[in-house]
């Protein structure tokens, strides 16, 4: 797909049908809030998903989650993008960081996230691409550095901005 020329996708196929999407970058910020939510197991996070982005849940319902994580990630496949809700270093939180990623959107692109309507990949993109002005990205720097070879003062000073 060329994100500069083809349409971003409102619909999956499933078992040669179409089925609507819920395309809305909302949708996908309460899917990974989801997966990342160890009050649920699997099944329930499952059915949650397919409830989250279908208005019509597909009979087969173990290819519409495959579908979900293909939308989610973009257009990748499970075996391009690796595990959905893997265990990962975590560099922002769309639960802590919010009001911090919501600032972000306002200053780069005077978007308003508390009233705009965007396509997830299109929130996908904008968020990859926020100035490295924003606090939201100095703070994802913070929590990415590597500060296994500082020692003293200079690694208590990073671990406690990680935090």
């Amino acid at each position: 797909m060329n994100f500069l020329l083809d349409e971003l996708p409102e619909s999956v196929e499933i078992d040669g049908k179409e089925y609507a999407i819920d395309t809305d970058y909302t949708t996908s910020i309460r899917y990974e809030l989801l997966l990342m939510d160890s009050l649920f197991d699997s099944g329930e996070k499952a059915k949650l998903a397919l409830n989250l982005y279908y208005d019509t849940i597909p009979p087969n319902t173990e290819e519409a989650i495959k579908k979900i994580y293909w939308f989610y990630s973009g257009g990748d496949s499970p075996e391009k993008g690796g595990k959905a809700g893997g265990k990962t270093n975590r560099i922002y939180s769309f639960e802590h960081d919010s009001g911090y990623i919501c600032a972000a959107f306002l200053a780069d692109y005077g978007i308003n996230l508390r009233t705009a309507k965007l396509h997830w990949w299109e929130f996908k993109y904008l968020f990859a691409s926020l100035s490295d002005e924003n606090l939201i990205s100095k703070i994802m720097g913070y929590r990415s550095m590597d500060i296994s070879k500082l020692k003293g003062e200079e690694k208590r000073y990073y671990q406690k901005l990680k935090k």
